[in-house]
């Protein structure tokens, strides 16, 4: 008769041991990423034909494919004006759940394709929606103001069941131009050369405040004569003080000061005053708008009155 085998005697106290060895692939030193039920039931390589082939397979843990790529909000606009939003996204094979429109922490408008209605238009400081001229990725601001400015956020929200969400945010600056030219106060029209000019030239109503510079005989005035301050209103005021010579005074004893302020691309204009050795008629103090000689359709006398507009002043 033959001896069992070593093998043999040893499988009945061996086999209580294989109880514990873990099964399937746990030995694997890199784990299988999990796939959620969604991309499983998507996945374009599956043989059965669920995946239909129009998604790629999804992997949580990975960067979402859907996102906002480009939100087209002007970076500066003038007071007044329209504004249009433009938000740029790729759904990456998702459906649109919904678009909303942020300004800081106040939400001003919603577009939701399978809601009635497709958009909803919320109540925000500042902001005034076009409803009829909005819809999708696009919103119209009318009549924009300082309060209009801010932080602008497009947020993307993508239907059941990935619910994936991205945003970008970028900023628009709203200029507030002056509505009228800046003015000047002189402390006399008449002096003698070696006298001292006192006058200031201020401009309201613009946010951010204008720049402003001093000009004699179209030459500008330095730095060290001026002092710049700001009312409590925040305009700005120049301040000049400035010692006239005989040089200063031409065209037969005359000497013409002139203010100018300048906001950004957005705004220029002139004021302008007459200073005249004693003895000599002064004019009143003129103001001039950049360009002030362009119109549309203009008529002989206008045309007459620019060219000869400027000698006026010196033929009096």
């Amino acid at each position: 008769m033959r001896s069992p085998s070593l093998t043999t005697l040893l499988l009945p106290l061996l086999s209580p041991l294989f109880s514990f060895v873990p099964q399937g692939n746990r030995f694997s030193p890199i784990q299988s990423p999990e796939v959620t039920e969604d991309a499983a039931l998507t996945n374009p390589f599956r043989g059965d034909g669920a995946g239909g082939g129009e998604r790629p397979r999804r992997i949580s843990g990975f960067a979402s494919a859907l996102h906002v790529v480009k939100v087209d909000v002007p970076a500066r606009v003038q007071e007044g004006e329209t504004v249009q939003l433009v938000c740029h996204y790729d759904l990456d094979g998702d459906n649109l759940y919904s678009l909303t429109w942020w300004r800081g922490k106040d939400q001003f408008y919603q577009f939701s394709p399978d809601s009635i209605p497709e958009v909803t238009v919320y109540t925000a400081p500042g902001i005034h929606v076009d409803k009829p001229r909005s819809g999708g990725n696009v919103v119209i601001l009318r009549n924009v103001s300082r309060t209009s400015a801010g932080k602008y956020r497009c947020e993307v929200l993508a239907e059941h069941p990935s619910f994936e969400k991205d945003s970008k945010i970028t900023a628009m600056e709203v200029i507030a131009v002056p509505k009228t030219a800046p003015h000047i106060e002189v402390s006399d029209s008449q002096y003698s050369p070696g006298e001292i000019l006192e006058a200031n030239c201020s401009s309201t109503g613009a946010a951010p405040p204008p720049k402003l510079q001093w000009l004699i005989n179209g030459d500008k005035i330095s730095d060290h004569h001026l002092q710049l301050v700001y009312e409590p209103s925040g305009s700005p005021r120049l301040q000049l003080r400035f010692l006239l010579r005989a040089s200063h005074f031409q065209h037969d004893g005359r000497a013409l000061l002139t203010c100018t302020a300048s906001l950004l691309d957005l705004y220029y204009r002139s004021s302008e005053v007459l200073l005249t050795l004693p003895g000599i008629k002064a004019a009143a103090p003129v103001q001039k708008l950049y360009g002030n000689c362009a119109t549309n359709r203009p008529s002989s006398y206008f045309i007459i009155l620019c060219l000869i507009g400027p000698l006026i002043p010196y033929v009096l």
